[in-house]
């Protein structure tokens, strides 16, 4: 019980953080330079969050009846809460590089999970695609073409 609260605590740490207004002032603040330096650290929460979520889905998933179902339930959704406000502080341009880097992983969950947030974030009505954002755009099409064909490089291994 106290690791499931202890969970619960670290996540709705994380969605309190991303949340601050303080926080976000400053992320938003960053030129594409300080953003380019910090992606590394935005795609490894997000991948990590990405495969929390499709791990806390299969044990939701077999647990339905168990007495810890409330609290995977609640996990599940802080840890959507943490894509949906990273996905709100990233420039669209910052948002694209890194679900083309969450597009190579070896998780096929984490690849599709990665493109339910490009869609997500391409279909808001706060996303105007620019024309440098284009070339990137169309790469990540690309990959998203080779792992639907079932082409992925990591499918092979």
């Amino acid at each position: 019980k106290d690791l499931r609260s202890f969970k619960i605590l670290a996540v709705e740490l994380i969605v309190k953080l991303l949340a601050n207004e303080a926080f976000a002032l400053k992320v938003l603040a960053l030129d594409s330079e300080e953003e380019s330096q910090l992606a590394s650290n935005y795609t490894l929460l997000l991948e990590e969050t990405l495969s929390l979520i499709g791990q806390t889905a299969k044990t939701m998933d077999s647990h339905e009846q168990d007495a810890t179902a409330n609290f995977r339930k609640m996990f599940l959704s802080k840890q959507y809460e943490i894509i949906e406000k990273l996905s709100a502080l990233l420039s669209s341009k910052a948002l694209i590089e890194i679900v083309s880097q969450l597009l190579e992983n070896a998780n096929p969950t984490i690849r599709r999970k990665a493109t339910d947030l490009l869609n997500s974030h391409l279909a808001s009505t706060k996303c105007r695609v620019s024309p440098e954002q284009v070339g990137p755009l169309l790469d990540v099409m690309k990959k998203l073409l080779q792992t639907s064909s079932g082409r992925h490089p990591m499918q092979n291994r």
